[in-house]
């Protein structure tokens, strides 16, 4: 199993390598705001730091660790986390980020975490609330706004 956790660590150092030399021709940082290599080389460095931690804690374990895999009700949340963020992505064309991101986030809130829907509700508001207010009001980026034009 360690040899199977130390695979997945290297991937992710490759992957953050790919992203890292990927990126290499734009700019950090552009005037007053960030680049568009801002965010990558921020994803390229936690997934640097993530692998060498997983690494790391792989070779401290003493002896070999089963593999464990979701079964029954929990092997379905899984999957529906990953229909979720497929549905995500598609619809987010169609609708807009931001009410995709309000579906998605009550969607996996409310269906797959089993919150109250009130409390989702208000979660998901202050989630979209905040990517609203980031990327559009401060970044003054243009989100795909869907059928709603929101």
């Amino acid at each position: 199993m360690k040899h199977l956790q130390l695979a997945a660590a290297a991937v992710l150092a490759i992957v953050a390598t790919v992203i890292f030399f990927g990126t290499s021709g734009l700019e950090f940082w552009s005037g007053i705001s960030p680049g568009p290599r801002f965010m990558p080389l921020l994803i390229a460095a936690a997934l640097i730091i993530l692998s060498a931690a997983y690494a790391y804690e792989t070779m401290c374990v003493a002896g070999e660790t089963p593999a464990t895999f979701p079964r029954g009700s929990d092997g379905l949340r899984v999957l529906f986390v990953a229909l979720a963020i497929v549905f995500f992505a598609v619809m987010s064309m169609l609708l807009g980020i931001v009410v995709s991101a309000f579906v998605f986030v009550i969607l996996t809130l409310v269906t797959i975490l089993r919150q109250p829907v009130l409390p989702s509700l208000f979660a998901s508001a202050i989630t979209v609330g905040i990517i609203y207010s980031i990327f559009v009001a401060w970044l003054q980026m243009r989100l795909p706004t869907g059928i709603f034009g929101i």
